[in-house]
C-alpha cells in the first residue's frame, strides 16, 4: 500500500470514524486531506475531492466509502 493510503486509513480509523454518525453517512464518500486531517463528505469521489480542493488546492486527498 502507499503512504497516502496508510496515513489516510490511520486518520480515518483513529480520528474521524469515532465521531461520524455512520448510520446517516453510510455509502457516502469521504475525502481526507492528509496534512491537516480535515475531511469532506459527498455522494461521489469527484464532489468530495473538489470540495476539499477549494480549501486545499495543492494537497492530495485520501478517499474511501463510509461504512
Amino acid at each position: 500500500m502507499s503512504e497516502l493510503h496508510d496515513k489516510g486509513e490511520q486518520i480515518y480509523n483513529r480520528q474521524i470514524l469515532p465521531q461520524l454518525p455512520i448510520d446517516k453517512l453510510k455509502g457516502k464518500i469521504i475525502a481526507i486531506e492528509i496534512k491537516s486531517a480535515d475531511y469532506f463528505i459527498e455522494n461521489t469521489v469527484l464532489k468530495a475531492v473538489m470540495l476539499g480542493r477549494k480549501r486545499y488546492p495543492q494537497q492530495k486527498f485520501y478517499d474511501k466509502r463510509i461504512g
